[in-house]
């Protein structure tokens, strides 16, 4: 194994990551989980998502007395979780949502997930970058307020990250320009037809970035047949902008050379 990725492996060890003896939880963990008296001094964190959780697992290896709260249930993903839109409502958050402000905006109801885990309960592997005039829309705009950080103090950890998930997508020519660790995943037929359309009215489209491995080399893809296209990677259902070529009724998409981890 390269060096790199016995790093990525040390910095993310966790025992909560799934067991590798065929389990998908050990429910011993949440048994054993350390408890806190009321009198104890703790570092909290709240939110358990995709941020929470990670800040929670590095300040807990750095010797950092961790709490983390969430609203929402301890999924167990052998009774709770089933491979069924319909029958996953139940992780659903569907509270109302407001923002507020002098004129505060509903935000109403969405399906994000909602207990631990976050949003990631019910994710479907959509990473993109925020675009650079996103930190600055007052300054650009004049509406809302800029950021404290700009795109370039982020762009290193966006790096990091898509190495590490890892991130698999075509090359991004909007914004600030860049590539992903790993090449784009074949798309599915809605995805075929979108792509054809864009090609055809002169419009530029990428098939997305998903944290969804992809071990296919960029121009492995001229030499393998088409896919099963009832099997498709479960993140494949955005698409946002890429002429490609079409090759055996399937769509490669031409990728650069990916972003170097």
């Amino acid at each position: 194994m390269a060096r790199s990725e016995h790093a990525v492996r040390d910095r993310n060890a966790s025992a909560w990551l799934l067991p590798n003896d065929g389990r998908r939880f050990d429910h011993g963990l949440v048994r054993s989980m350390r408890r806190y008296a009321d009198s104890d001094e703790v570092d909290l964190v709240v939110g358990c998502g995709a941020g929470g959780s990670t800040l929670a697992q590095r300040m807990a290896r750095a010797g950092w007395s961790v709490v983390v709260l969430e609203a929402g249930p301890f999924w167990d993903p052998d009774s709770d979780w089933v491979s069924d839109e319909a029958g996953s409502h139940h992780l659903y958050w569907t509270e109302p949502r407001v923002i507020s402000g002098d004129d505060p905006v509903p935000m109403g109801s969405n399906n994000s997930g909602r207990g631990v885990g976050g949003s990631m309960v019910h994710f479907a592997g959509y990473v993109p970058r925020f675009h650079p005039s996103d930190f600055s829309t007052f300054t650009d705009d004049g509406v809302g307020a800029d950021r404290p950080l700009t795109y370039a103090d982020l762009k290193p950890f966006y790096e990091r990250l898509e190495c590490e998930l890892p991130v698999a997508g075509q090359y991004w020519p909007w914004g600030d320009p860049h590539g992903y660790p790993h090449p784009p995943h074949p798309v599915g037929g809605n995805g075929e037809v979108f792509l054809r359309g864009a090609a055809a009215l002169g419009i530029q489209a990428r098939v997305g970035p998903v944290a969804i491995t992809n071990r296919r080399r960029a121009l492995e893809c001229r030499a393998v047949a088409c896919p099963d296209r009832n099997v498709r990677a479960a993140g494949q259902r955005g698409y946002t902008g890429g002429p490609a070529s079409a090759t055996g009724g399937c769509i490669w998409h031409a990728a650069r050379p990916p972003a170097p981890c």
